[in-house]
């Protein structure tokens, strides 16, 4: 190919052959160049800047730190919420998450799905959140439609999620080693296409292996982990030293790297893990193969480019109906 022929192809061509180089020795598997199409269509439709935009942040505070989209419910009201309340009843909570995860999917993974839809909906309603707004939200049974049907959510006959879902969902695993890396190198393929990481600094910005993607470090900043538990998302502490001229404090930290308590790329992550768990419950399965990882990034799309405020209306109007 000449240089003029070069020139003149879209730029959407070298971002598809650049995924499809790293995913490579995955090009087996059924669906995927969809998802790699549906990734860069997520970049050209630039959600995430939309998102960073209507909050009047600039991007780094979006990478390095949680989004706040409204008025989070109180601890009480949250754990009303009927999935919530069987999900922490029958998941682990790790203290110290996702370092000390004891199960491939544990609560946070599944609770970082209403972290997920929060964003999407303030984006769609154009406002912040108000506590109607997430009652709304939180209460209207989009939860489980997504749960059940994936990326037929829109289908509003979704199946009762019951007790014996989240035993299912707790004692998954990977189907081999090379689906956990399927799934860890189109994270990382997507983070790189949708998020452009070259304003970060090297100190700003550090990769991570972790199962949930990608890290960021912010040394020697304490901030709240999943709010009806108050717990903390790492630890932290120091030891203050005086040497005549020198005062200073050494400092031991457990950084948040890959911890979607701390940024939103990372709560994406754990959330696709999550719908990949789904995928292989809904499919009888005890372990979580490639199409579970494709039927994942599928609903993370449709949720992405779907009205979600008409379904929450829809589905409020249904449960009303049915009274």
């Amino acid at each position: 190919m000449s240089l003029e022929d070069s020139e003149s192809l879209p730029v959407n061509y070298y971002f598809k052959k650049k995924i499809e180089w790293s995913l490579r020795e995955f090009k087996h598997v059924k669906d995927l160049d969809e998802v790699i199409c549906q990734i860069i269509k997520l970049k050209e439709l630039r959600f995430h800047y939309k998102l960073t935009d209507k909050l009047q942040i600039d991007r780094r505070s979006s990478i390095l730190r949680p989004l706040k989209v409204g008025i989070p419910l109180t601890r009480e009201e949250i754990q009303k919420v009927p999935l919530i309340k069987i999900g922490y009843e029958n998941l682990n909570d790790p203290f110290l998450y996702p370092y000390f995860k004891k199960d491939l999917i544990n609560f946070p993974d599944f609770y970082f799905l209403y972290k997920f839809l929060e964003a999407v909906y303030f984006l769609d309603i154009g406002h912040f959140l108000k506590k109607e707004d997430l009652e709304k939200l939180y209460f209207c049974r989009l939860d489980e439609n997504i749960i059940s049907n994936l990326d037929d959510f829109e289908d509003l006959s979704g199946l009762e999620i019951t007790l014996e879902f989240f035993v299912k969902l707790k004692h998954l695993g990977w189907e081999n080693k090379e689906t956990d890396t399927f799934f860890n190198q189109l994270n990382r393929a997507r983070i790189d296409m949708i998020y452009d990481f070259t304003e970060f600094s090297d100190i700003d910005y550090s990769g991570s292996l972790t199962p949930s993607g990608i890290g960021f470090n912010r040394p020697n900043v304490q901030m709240s982990a999943f709010p009806p538990l108050h717990k903390r998302a790492y630890i932290l502490f120091g030891i203050p030293i005086n040497r005549r001229v020198i005062n200073y404090g050494i400092f031991l930290s457990v950084l948040p790297y890959g911890s979607p308590y701390f940024n939103f790329p990372a709560t994406e992550n754990a959330f696709l893990l999550f719908l990949s768990g789904c995928s292989a419950v809904n499919s009888n399965c005890d372990v979580i193969n490639e199409n579970d990882v494709i039927r994942a990034y599928k609903t993370y799309y449709k949720l992405l480019t779907t009205n979600i405020s008409r379904i929450v209306d829809e589905l409020l109007e249904e449960k009303f109906m049915s009274k």
